[in-house]
Formats: C-alpha cells, sequence, structure tokens
C-alpha cells in the first residue's frame, strides 16, 4: 500500500498531531517520572554517585505526592515533585548512616514519549548528577521538534507551518526543505545550549542576581515544540514572498516581511 501523496508540509503536521495524541493517551496509561536533581536538606545540590539508580519506588504513593497533569504540559509548566531518600537508597557519597535523610531526589511528571525525545542540556550533552546512560543522546535534536506541551502549542505552531511552509517548500523541493526545516529546529535547540550555558556562569558570577535573557542555572530545563523550525521557515518565506500580504491573528493586513522581521 502506497504512502499518501502529501506535501512534506502535510508530513510534519500529521507527525507532530500523531505524536500529540498518541502521547497524550499513553500519558493516562503509562505514567512516568523523569528525576531533574537532588538537593541536600538546605537546598544545596547533592551529587548522586555515578553508580546510582535514582528511580521513584512505592514510597510515591505513601508521600501522597500531587503530581501534575501530564497533559498541561508539565515540560513547560515545570513543577517537580520532591521524594525523600537515604544515603543508602540513592549511593551518595560519601555514605552516611543507613536509612538517615540527607535530602531529596527531585522527580516530574513526564508523558512517555516527552521522556524519550525531550531535549536538555543534561540529556543531549553530559550530566554531573543523572543516573549513568544518559547524556549524548543526539537523537534530541530531531525528535524535540515533534512534542508539544499543550494544544494551543500545537495549534498555533501548525497553523503557522500550513500557511507559510508551502511557500518555501515550492522553492526548495520537499528533501532540501525538509532538511532545511530541521535544520533551523537544531539551530534553535544550539541556541538553547548556549543560553543555558551563559545562565551557568551567570550563576558562578553573581549568585544572587538575575540575569535578563538566559536560562536558570539548570541543565535538565526541557526545550519541546517545533517553533525553531516555524520560525525559520517563517523568515525564508519573508525573503521569498516579502510583500505578500497576510492577514494577523485573521484580522489586521500587512507585508509577510513585517510579519517576520517586526
Amino acid at each position: 500500500m502506497a504512502l499518501p501523496q502529501w506535501s512534506v508540509t502535510t508530513w510534519i503536521i500529521a507527525i507532530c498531531v500523531a505524536i500529540f495524541v498518541i502521547d497524550g493517551f499513553l500519558g493516562k496509561t503509562i505514567p512516568g517520572w523523569m528525576f531533574v536533581g537532588s538537593t541536600d536538606l538546605n537546598g544545596q545540590p547533592l551529587p548522586v554517585a555515578q553508580n546510582s539508580q535514582v528511580k521513584p519506588s512505592g514510597q510515591i504513593k505513601s508521600l501522597s505526592l500531587t503530581r501534575m497533569d501530564s497533559r498541561l504540559g508539565p515540560l513547560v509548566q515545570a513543577a517537580a515533585q520532591t521524594i525523600p531518600f537515604s544515603s543508602n537508597s540513592i549511593g551518595v557519597e560519601p555514605l552516611q548512616i543507613k536509612n538517615e535523610m540527607v535530602g531529596f531526589a527531585w522527580f516530574q511528571a513526564i508523558t512517555p514519549l516527552q521522556a524519550w525525545l525531550h531535549f536538555s542540556t543534561s540529556t543531549a550533552l553530559w550530566s554531573a548528577d543523572s543516573p549513568p546512560g544518559r547524556g549524548l543522546e543526539l537523537w534530541r535534536f530531531i525528535g524535540f521538534q515533534f512534542l508539544h506541551a499543550n494544544f494551543s502549542h500545537l495549534l498555533f505552531n501548525m497553523m503557522a507551518l500550513y500557511f507559510f511552509g508551502p511557500i518555501v517548500e515550492r522553492y526548495l523541493g520537499g528533501k532540501r526543505y525538509l532538511a532545511f526545516y530541521l535544520i533551523c529546529g537544531i539551530a534553535g535547540a544550539a541556541m538553547y545550549l548556549l543560553l543555558n550555558f551563559l545562565g551557568i556562569q551567570a550563576s558562578t558570577m553573581f549568585p544572587n542576581s538575575k540575569i535578563p535573557f538566559v536560562l536558570p542555572n539548570d541543565p535538565t530545563t526541557p526545550l519541546v515544540g517545533a517553533s525553531a523550525g516555524i520560525f525559520g521557515v517563517i523568515m525564508a518565506a519573508a525573503f521569498l514572498a516579502p510583500t505578500a500580504q497576510v492577514l494577523l491573528f485573521f484580522v489586521l493586513p500587512m507585508p509577510l516581511r513585517t510579519l517576520a522581521y517586526a
């Protein structure tokens, strides 16, 4: 059976919608948690031994944690939960007395596909305090582009792609257009890494100050969405058809170059 003769733009939209629907269903049937870090009793970072396995266990129910609904986009509206741990349960170095309370492990509610595809510094490059095996998960440079935090996030991104994608696809052709779209998304991930690095450096140099335009000192902060790729498509469309008239919010007419560059 042959695949439908859709444009690349249509395929991207279909894949994004399918992933959103499937992940929403899986989130209800296969709930998951993502380890995002650990702190001592004073809230300071607490390193985890490299040979440790930090996982939420049966303790979750006994602690009656309020889990954030995954459908609301916990990756964007981050709401980590705390789970007490003891030194022997996570392998903190040096080991303390067995079952002595030494701090907190932080977990965040997450759906299966978000857990596998979301982008962050700690998953894509390295993580000093994550369980072993994390880092250098390079597929995330592509995968996060097909995730969306909630319905409105998906809707506005797909509307932009629907209206502006065909302009660029007709000019570049399907294969080059797909490559351009994905490269724009990868560039967005690279900018995320740069801003996260600057945030880490800024927090080291100015620990009590908030520096604008940089990401917080948190390598686990997740990135999801097609916005970077779509922004690249809009900029390319404005270059190819600068005087084309578009309706902002379906009401306000303006040239495409004004919409893209303003």
